[in-house]
C-alpha cells in the first residue's frame, strides 16, 4: 500500500517535468503575469490532474480495483503533496495554511479519482476525460480560492 505514496510522488514528479517543458517551449507568454496565471490556472491543474487519473486508472486496473481504494488514493495524493510541500520549503514559503490547502486538494482529488473509478467496471476515454475535467476544475477552483482568500 505504501507503493502509492511512492507513485504519487513519481507521478508529481513526472507532472513538474512536463510543466516545466510547456512553460519553456512557449513563446506564447508575452508578460511574466500571463506565464504565472497560465500555470497556475492551466498547465499546472490540467498537468497533474491528467497524469494523476491516468496513473491511478492503470494501477487500480492492473490490480483489479483492489480493496482499501479510497486510502491507496489518499496515500497517492499525499505523495503528490510532498513534491509540494518540498517546493515550497525550497522556496523558502513556509507559510502553514497554504500548504494545508495544498494537502487537501491533492488528497481531496484524488481520492474523489479512486472513488469515481472504483465504482465504473469499464473505463472509457470519454469518462476518463469528465473525471480530469472534475478533478481540473476542483484545483482551478482551489487556485482561486487560495489566491482570493488568502
Amino acid at each position: 500500500m505504501i507503493l502509492f505514496l511512492f507513485l504519487g510522488i513519481i507521478t508529481a514528479s513526472g507532472a513538474l517535468v512536463l510543466e516545466i517543458f510547456f512553460l519553456e517551449s512557449g513563446s506564447f507568454f508575452s508578460s511574466p503575469i500571463v506565464h504565472d496565471l497560465s500555470l497556475m490556472f492551466f498547465i499546472a491543474p490540467l498537468t497533474e490532474e491528467a497524469l494523476k487519473i491516468s496513473v491511478l486508472a492503470k494501477k487500480l486496473l492492473l490490480e483489479k480495483m483492489p480493496k482499501n481504494i479510497a486510502l491507496r488514493a489518499l496515500l497517492f495524493g499525499a505523495g503528490f503533496f510532498l513534491i509540494e510541500l518540498a517546493l515550497n520549503l525550497w522556496q523558502n514559503n513556509n507559510a502553514l495554511w497554504p500548504l494545508f490547502g495544498i494537502l487537501l486538494v491533492h488528497t481531496a482529488t484524488s481520492v474523489l479519482a479512486g472513488l469515481f473509478l472504483s465504482k465504473k467496471t469499464g473505463l472509457s476515454y470519454f469518462f476518463l476525460l469528465k473525471l480530469i475535467a472534475l478533478n481540473f476544475f476542483l484545483h482551478v477552483f482551489y487556485n482561486l480560492a487560495a489566491m482570493y482568500c488568502f
